[in-house]
């Protein structure tokens, strides 16, 4: 199963917001290989082994990554001679957005299973199917160009195209749920000529209740709000708990 998810909770896509501009203000190396490789003829290999390998690609996965904002603390190092050194600070964008989900529906097992920035052009996920990982995922999307999820499930392939909404408070977002558990194979492609982001919010297949009430909490109309993030503070206070203003938005700066 997947489907595309109706997003109405734009507070919390604002935050997602946040964590695509830090995101793209990082500086990204590339590898220009193992090229794309997610035709149908490389998923029949795959199924004939099914041994639940994933295999390498060309993107930057930050899932287990320490995440670092492009500011640094000079202020603190200007006034404390016990710190006379600068350094990056930390971004807790990712860990306030999970947290979130895990306080709000009372339980702590989702997970980061991918954080990842995909290449221009060549950017890909290859084939998997969670065999040693059963899980339900979430995937929030973010693609200022072209580019497409495909999934199959007892021999039916559905393709998914990359969202481009106009609305402020929806741009360039696709966001997918959907059950990976061994049965099935998912993979994406960046067609793009910027990067494409891919946050997979996952927790176990066997906790049935837990996916659906948080694609509920997703669904629930929550306007958006203006209080910007600066990118050198923490996410003391997650950015969808705090008072609402109209008529202004937050979207990522577009890559240059």
């Amino acid at each position: 199963m997947i489907k595309q998810v109706d997003v109405q909770n734009y507070r919390l896509l604002q935050h997602c917001d946040v964590m695509v501009e830090r995101l793209l203000k990082l500086p990204h190396t590339f590898k220009s290989v193992p090229m794309p490789n997610n035709s149908f003829h490389r998923l029949r290999e795959l199924m004939a082994v099914n041994d639940g390998r994933i295999e390498e690609t060309n993107t930057n996965d930050y899932a287990d990554r320490i995440g670092y904002t492009t500011k640094t603390n000079d202020a603190q190092a200007r006034f404390n001679f016990t710190y006379p050194w600068t350094r990056p600070i930390r971004d807790y964008s990712k860990y306030k957005f999970i947290q979130y989900f895990n306080q709000e529906l009372l339980t702590g097992s989702w997970y980061w299973d991918s954080y990842e920035v995909q290449p221009p052009r060549y950017g890909w996920t290859a084939w998997h199917n969670s065999k040693n990982k059963p899980r339900h995922f979430i995937r929030f999307i973010w693609n200022s160009g072209e580019g497409y999820t495909t999934y199959v499930e007892n021999g039916k392939s559905t393709k998914i195209k990359d969202k481009h909404e106009t609305r402020p408070e929806l741009t360039n977002w696709t966001v997918l749920a959907g059950t990976l558990d061994g049965n099935q194979w998912l993979s994406d492609r960046n067609l793009g000529e910027h990067p494409r982001i891919v946050f997979d919010m996952s927790i176990a297949s066997t906790k049935h209740d837990e996916f659906n009430e948080a694609l509920a909490l997703l669904e629930e109309y929550v306007e958006e709000i203006v209080t910007f993030v600066p990118g050198n503070r923490e996410l003391n206070t997650p950015i969808f708990t705090q008072h609402e203003e109209e008529n202004q938005y937050r979207i990522p700066e577009q890559p240059r």
